[in-house]
């Protein structure tokens, strides 16, 4: 089968006569250009973040506040030499990946606890975005191309919507720079097929895996639609070798014969029954275990899969893949074999499956793709362009970019599929942010500005050749001149970037932090869900890893077992000191979700005898309130 897969007629990626030098790296000028602006646009905003950093912590309850403790616990393990906190810090990594806790901790590591530092990751992402978008776009065009990665690069470097999350310590910069490299190494490949280009499409793809893998879900699906659309007479004929390649009866025995198939069947069973069933439990040796969750059950057929797939792999698979074409083995090299291995970690296979799922979403979301699409239209103006008039320039040029798609180089419908795959699951989904487009959006910037070098370079001149560069030097140069001087300002969207307008929570923090001092061990509690934010601001303070906790385990609705728990928590855990922080509903910083059980610690507090109530401070303002309790000496 190798061999007549080998043989099967591929179309060539391009042309002869549209083939090109690629010009080298170091002396690509207008791919110099544009670093250097975005680096200059980067270090603008990172001065003007550095004249409010603290107005970044506007109210606890946001994922910021986890992904800089993250980045603060792979720091400071660094620091310390901590092997074992640093691998229970990779094993807490299930929803999202490891690789900005990596980045972030390494500079940490560096520099020292500092959050002024902790948006350096996404500043670098910023950048990155500037750059594969100028890339991608110059990849699309067959003349022009300078001129379409300039405009790619203006619309990212000029938005609100990056220049606020380039500022924030969080996950979206990063992965519209992978998401664009991912396009950008597809068009190389495409373009300038080998054995290195696939190779370094697929370590991108692992990279933007890593990083986040809803993000990577929306790639893969767009870049696998492409490529069935691209060249679809080429796996039409994999698919009928590889039907006809099967001697199926002796398959089938095999299989029948193979004693993981049997085991392999009896776990999914099994998630069935846990899927219907109630939080049921199962005795085994006379002890109760719960099966609320199916995520054990998962990783263990996941591994049974993982093995018959082994094999599979060790006998046929080298061979069949690099029968069907030079990218498809190193694809398998640097992508799919670091994702498989990575799904063998517990419960990381079921994790995926719950984030991608609609279940990641408030119980009372409604699925209505009309609402998505109407919320991600208000949020696309007023958050991701410095105006109304700059949207209808961008769908005017995509509208051309989609009308001589045909004429684009090859490799492009990736981009197309990539924008309008997106769109669509994320209108789908039923939780609407104004960050979910941050990834894909530059995507629809890339084709406008492919959309505007074909304008230009097009047969609308083709009788005038000689004014092309002059109507490129004007469009470019009116778009700058009405974009960049917006630049000069600090940008605050929905849901990222420093506002000023908004008090800091770490006024909350400031009181009670320098109380801690001689403190060994600390509780910290609150009725609001601030634990992230009350750990990252308390080892940031101290470099102590170890020396605070944020919650009760296990504590729930139940006064009677709350008040039970808390006694024994107490008497396992030597504590000098308890924080309570009281930000009841309709304060300033509440924001759902809330931790309202813990509203009965202040009353468990008083009717013990082992603390003291020793200070209290009141935001009347903010509705708020600080107490702190030492133990009795």
């Amino acid at each position: 089968m190798s061999q007549i897969l080998a043989e099967a007629p591929v179309p060539r990626a391009i042309s002869p006569s549209l083939e090109r030098t690629p010009c080298p790296w170091h002396l690509d000028w207008a791919a110099w250009l544009v670093v250097g602006v975005a680096v200059a646009f980067a270090g603008i905003a990172y001065t003007l973040f550095l004249d409010h950093p603290r107005s970044l912590w506007g109210y606890g309850p946001h994922d910021r506040n986890y992904h800089y403790l993250t980045g603060l616990n792979f720091g400071l393990g660094l620091r310390q030499f901590d092997v074992a906190h640093l691998r229970q810090t990779i094993d807490k990594q299930r929803t999202w990946g490891v690789l900005h806790g990596m980045l972030l901790g390494t500079i940490l590591a560096v520099t020292g606890p500092d959050f002024r530092v902790g948006i350096l990751p996404s500043l670098a992402g910023w950048i990155g975005t500037a750059v594969f978008a100028f890339l991608a776009a110059r990849r699309l065009c067959q003349r022009g191309g300078n001129l379409a990665g300039f405009v790619a690069a203006l619309f990212v470097l000029t938005s609100p919507g990056h220049q606020a999350f380039a500022t924030e310590s969080m996950l979206e910069s990063l992965g519209a720079c992978l998401s664009l490299a991912v396009l950008h190494r597809y068009l190389v490949a495409v373009q300038e097929p080998s054995r290195r280009a696939w190779s370094l499409l697929g370590l991108a793809l692992s990279l933007l895996f890593f990083l986040k893998t809803n993000y990577w879900l929306l790639t893969v699906i767009g870049l696998g639609l492409a490529e069935l659309i691209r060249r679809p007479g080429f796996y039409l004929f994999w698919l009928k070798e590889a039907w006809h390649a099967v001697g199926w009866r002796s398959w089938l025995g095999r299989q029948l014969r193979q004693p993981l198939n049997y085991l392999l069947a009896a776990l999914i069973s099994l998630i069935g029954w846990i899927m219907v069933q109630d939080s049921p439990s199962i005795n085994v040796f006379g002890r109760e275990v719960s099966l609320s969750t199916p995520h054990n059950v998962v990783n263990l057929a996941y591994a049974v899969l993982f093995l018959r797939v082994l094999f599979w792999w060790r006998k046929y698979g080298r061979s069949w893949f690099d029968g069907m074409g030079r990218e498809f083995l190193p694809l398998a090299y640097w992508h799919a074999i670091p994702v498989a291995v990575y799904f063998l970690l517990p419960k990381r296979l079921g994790y995926f499956l719950w984030f991608i799922s609609p279940a990641n979403a408030a119980h009372d979301a409604a699925m209505s793709f009309t609402r998505g699409l109407a919320n991600y239209h208000v949020w696309i103006v007023s958050d991701y362009h410095i105006a109304p008039w700059m949207v209808l320039v961008a769908l005017a040029l995509v509208g051309i970019a989609l009308l001589v798609s045909p004429s684009l180089r090859p490799g492009s419908v990736a981009v197309i599929c990539f924008l309008l795959i997106s769109l669509f699951l994320t209108a789908k989904h039923p939780s609407h942010m104004s960050r979910y487009v941050h990834s894909w959006l530059a995507a629809g910037w890339v084709l406008a500005g492919a959309g505007l070098a074909t304008l230009i370079y097009g047969r609308a001149t083709a009788s005038c050749q000689e004014i092309r560069p002059w109507l490129a030097g004007i469009a470019m140069t009116g778009l700058a001149c009405l974009t960049l001087p917006e630049m000069l300002h600090a940008h605050h969207v929905a849901h990222g970037g420093p506002n000023p307008d908004f008090d800091s929570s770490l006024i909350l923090s400031d009181c009670y932090l320098p109380e801690l001092k001689d403190s060994r061990r600390t509780l910290i509690l609150s009725n609001a869900a601030i634990n992230f934010f009350c750990q990252w601001t308390y080892i940031e303070r101290y470099g102590k890893l170890h020396g605070a906790d944020v919650d009760v385990k296990n504590f729930g609705q139940d006064p009677d077992r709350n008040r039970q728990l808390f006694d024994q928590w107490l008497a396992r855990h030597d504590y000098d000191s308890i924080v309570f922080i009281d930000v009841p509903p309709g304060s300033y910083f509440f924001e759902r979700p809330s931790l309202a059980a813990y509203g009965q610690v202040p009353g468990l507090l008083r009717e013990q005898t082992q603390f003291v109530q020793a200070r209290r401070w009141e935001f009347a303002y903010h509705g708020c309130a600080v107490t702190l309790w030492t133990r009795t000496r």
